[in-house]
């Protein structure tokens, strides 16, 4: 399988081509970072995202909404299944994804955890049974160099509970991501709680996503659907 790897030399980027140089899936790399030039061994560093498209069976993204914009025109007229873990994503560009996975496989995802996925499944449950008799509400901690905010983690647990808890935004040091989730009343305090401790689990989900996808017909997957094709 041949991977392209968009954002490469970004943190997330990094972390996805020491995984996928460790797996035997993937017969070639290819990445693409915007602006910069490297000579490299460890991939084959592209000067266009029609190169990326073209060169590669199957595209990871960790860029920037921006970037991610332009790379789903692209992807399209090229036919390439995406695997999306970019955040901070406008109405507008979510929208463009979903008219683009009429024609291409896209899975999108705020977090590759499978923690995360698991929690996001009892947040739903717990706000189903207790909504009624406990308030709600989120708080996520990340590093200092994120840019979006709430995370997407937070608002995709946001959502299960029908976006009525406040969101409490923290930015502090170079924490890699941390939820909690509090359900409370004068009685009692339910607590959720999830903390990545390195970025390593985010690649092995996005990589393993990556290799469910690019069998798949067109269409707009979550983590859930692919942990279900593991199945």
């Amino acid at each position: 399988m041949r991977l392209g790897i968009h954002g490469v030399q970004g943190r997330m980027g990094l972390k996805v081509l020491a995984g996928a140089l460790c797996d035997k899936s993937f017969s070639q790399i290819s990445g693409y970072a915007r602006n910069t030039t490297y000579e490299t061994k460890e991939y084959t560093p592209l000067d266009s995202l029609e190169e990326l498209a073209d060169n590669s069976d199957v595209i990871i993204d960790f860029s920037s909404p921006l970037a991610l914009n332009s790379l789903l025109q692209i992807a399209v007229e090229r036919k390439t299944p995406l695997v999306i873990g970019t955040t901070g994503l406008s109405k507008e560009i979510i929208q463009h994804m979903e008219e683009s996975a009429k024609q291409i496989p896209i899975l999108y995802a705020a977090n590759f955890s499978l923690g995360v996925a698991a929690c996001t499944l009892a947040a739903e449950i717990l706000f189903q049974k207790l909504s009624t008799e406990f308030q709600t509400h989120i708080i996520e901690t990340h590093h200092i160099h994120k840019k979006d905010s709430p995370s997407g983690t937070a608002l995709a647990f946001s959502e299960v509970m029908e976006n009525t808890p406040p969101i409490e935004s923290i930015r502090s040091g170079e924490v890699i991501g941390k939820h909690q989730i509090f359900f409370s009343n004068e009685q009692e305090v339910i607590q959720l709680s999830h903390e990545a401790l390195s970025r390593d689990t985010f690649a092995k989900g996005a990589l393993f996503a990556a290799k469910a996808l690019v069998l798949s017909p067109p269409g707009l997957y979550s983590l859930k659907d692919i942990l279900g094709m593991q199945k």
